[in-house]
């Protein structure tokens, strides 16, 4: 005879922590699966963050608004109630009951998409369940935007969408994206696992933007272009944006840090693999490798010399404070650890590493550790370190993942110099540095 179901008998809030206890008239048993159903009510937010209402105008003079989320790090339980840390990865499945009229857009790939309901003002889009992932990555929209659209080799569905007035400058977003995601297969080894990819430009927007799995939101600036009216640093913006969020989709995504603290493993890699990105959307036209040293390596030496400095790995307790690591130590500095030791392993060593990575920890959470361990069964048989012994790529970064500042490097110079006379001529026009 099966036991009964405990029942709530007392629901308390906590405000400060954000938390919701539910206490029960009995004991849950180890290996049992429950239901447990909550019906909620809440408001659409106008600050930007969890669910929120973003309005702009059209060029007719028409006020418009449209509904977007914004989950990372704590906004998840501003719209829906859900255990809203990295680690809890789960499986989430929409019904959006919308305006007649509007588009309703969503992690998945829609499954009914505006459905009539019994009031002629409303309709309905479901949408498949997602893969596991983190709350942080929950995303809704809805909006009358247009798209459009446009599939990659291997059938994918890629839209763009953005305000009717500006849908005309997506195109370029459009190949980008497309471009970029089939190279990211090439290089990790490893296939985009869902079966459509949606970016959204809006006018207002807190982050540059977020890479939502399956729906990337942006800030209009990052993902419209046209070569009659922007600038060839806004192509290249676009571009990297862009190359940066779908890196995103497997480092971050496929793969999420546990916890809040290794955050650099996100932004690092996706930083990193923007400028690989870039280059491949251009066809090297961009000079990205170039562009890594003045950019994101010089930014990285630069945070790390001030006394507020941070390690890659520092601890955050609480996940409402994890905007302090959103800075050039966890993206720069990140990406900047990232090339070395690509460099010192060689480029396919590195890859064969973030291939056993990524397999590994697909749909789960890892730490700074599992990916050294990773790297390190990938690295050649003749790559040794200085005693001789094969080269450990955790012992080699130990110093560098939990201490701030740049290591200093000395070296002290023993020759010496004697005059010469070089006979040959050349001509200072035309004369290359």
């Amino acid at each position: 005879m099966s036991k009964s179901v405990p029942k709530v008998v007392e629901v308390r809030v906590d405000e400060a922590r954000e938390k919701v206890f539910f206490e029960l008239d009995g004991t849950l048993e180890k290996g049992n699966e429950y239901l447990f159903r909550i019906p909620y009510t809440g408001p659409i937010a106008t600050k930007l963050a969890g669910l929120y209402l973003t309005t702009y105008t059209t060029l007719a003079g028409e006020h418009k608004f449209a509904a977007v989320t914004q989950m990372v790090p704590t906004g998840a339980r501003r719209m829906v109630p859900c255990f809203d840390e990295p680690h809890f990865k789960a499986i989430y499945r929409l019904n959006i009951i919308h305006p007649f009229g509007s588009r309703a857009v969503s992690n998945a790939k829609e499954i009914r998409d505006g459905v009539a309901t019994d009031n002629e003002e409303w309709i309905q889009t479901d949408f498949d369940e997602t893969l596991p992932m983190s709350s942080y990555l929950l995303a809704l929209v809805v909006s009358d935007f247009d798209y459009v659209e446009g599939y990659t080799k291997r059938g994918i569905r890629f839209r763009i969408w953005a305000r009717q007035d500006a849908v005309n400058f997506t195109s370029y977003a459009l190949q980008a994206g497309i471009r970029v995601l089939e190279f990211y297969e090439d290089y990790y080894g490893i296939e985009f696992p869902l079966p459509k990819q949606d970016m959204m430009a809006f006018p207002d927007f807190a982050a540059g933007a977020m890479e939502n799995w399956g729906l990337v939101t942006y800030r209009e600036k990052y993902l419209l272009y046209s070569p009659e009216l922007y600038t060839a640093q806004q192509k290249m913006a676009v571009a990297s944006v862009v190359a940066h969020e779908l890196a995103h989709q497997w480092f971050g995504n496929l793969v999420t840090m546990r916890w809040w603290s290794d955050l650099w493993l996100n932004e690092g890699f996706a930083t990193l693999m923007e400028y690989l990105g870039t280059d491949a959307i251009s066809n090297g036209g961009f000079r990205m490798r170039d562009y890594f040293i003045i950019e994101a390596l010089d930014s990285a030496f630069d945070r790390d010399s001030r006394a507020t400095s941070h390690p890659l790995f520092f601890e955050i307790q609480k996940a409402e404070d994890v905007n302090e690591a959103f800075d050039p130590i966890t993206y720069s500095k990140g990406a900047s650890v990232l090339r070395m030791i690509r460099s010192v392993m060689g480029e396919e060593s590195f890859k064969n590493g973030l291939n056993i990575y990524l397999n590994r920890f697909k749909y789960q959470n890892a730490e700074h550790s599992d990916l050294w361990d990773a790297l390190t069964e990938a690295v050649p048989q003749h790559l040794l370190d200085r005693e001789g012994k094969p080269f450990n790529v955790k012992n080699f970064c130990k110093i560098l993942d939990r201490t701030n500042w740049i290591p200093c490097c000395t070296s002290k110079t023993n020759f010496s110099q004697q005059s010469f006379i070089n006979s040959t001529t050349f001509s200072f026009r035309p004369y290359c540095w």
